[in-house]
């Protein structure tokens, strides 16, 4: 739900609800963070559950910036019905980035499961791919954190305003309304090179030696 609760139905009764708020207010007074927020729309963003998938182990939610949670079925006999939160996922800052936190504050809006059952994929409003395997996610201690990794590369994350390509090397550059400049290697399907400036380059060359 919008406002950070999940609710387990079956056969069209709610057989359980559990609220995700109640949890990252407590992980943020933990941290020592303030509860008041000035900014109301992004609360309501922190506090919105935004995307869910299932698998046979259990099933993840996306709730609060970069963040998913990971639940499996309870094994207490008392509790065999529900589930429990044993895993929080996030995705990891950005090192090619100037600020590399500003990439934990994206917002997931979309989970996938590949057909074996091994590997999570997230989607971000910033147009990144994030990947997890299920068994890392399940590895470690109730409550730790774990980390998503980029399906391939970062890439812009915004409109790309220029291209060019190298005569002599296999080099693609590309500069984009993100501030960013990047340099890509087509054969090796690789980011090379990541620069950000204070202000958005519109055009691009590239040397012919690259």
């Amino acid at each position: 739900t919008g406002n950070g609760k999940w609710v387990l139905m079956e056969n069209g009764d709610q057989k359980y609800e559990y609220n995700l708020e109640n949890v990252m207010k407590s992980s943020k007074s933990e941290a020592g963070a303030s509860e008041e927020d000035g900014d109301a729309n992004k609360m309501n963003i922190n506090n919105e559950c935004t995307a869910i998938v299932a698998s046979s182990k259990g099933f993840a939610i996306a709730c609060g910036l970069g963040k998913v949670h990971w639940f499996e079925k309870a094994t207490e006999e008392k509790e065999k019905d529900y589930y429990k939160r044993v895993r929080e996922i996030r995705i990891p800052g950005d090192q090619n980035s100037a600020d590399p936190t500003m990439s934990m504050e994206q917002q997931i809006t979309h989970l996938t499961v590949s057909p074996n059952e091994e590997t999570i994929v997230a989607a971000t409003d910033k147009q990144q791919l994030y990947q997890i395997t299920i068994a890392t996610a399940e590895l470690g201690k109730t409550g730790e954190c774990s980390y998503f990794e980029h399906l391939s590369q970062s890439f812009h994350n915004k409109t790309i305003t220029g291209l060019d390509v190298c005569i002599r090397k296999p080099l693609i550059a590309t500069c984009s309304n993100d501030h960013s400049v990047r340099i890509w290697d087509y054969e090796k399907n690789h980011l090379e090179l990541c620069k950000e400036f204070s202000e958005e380059a519109f055009s691009i060359a590239l040397h012919p030696r690259g």
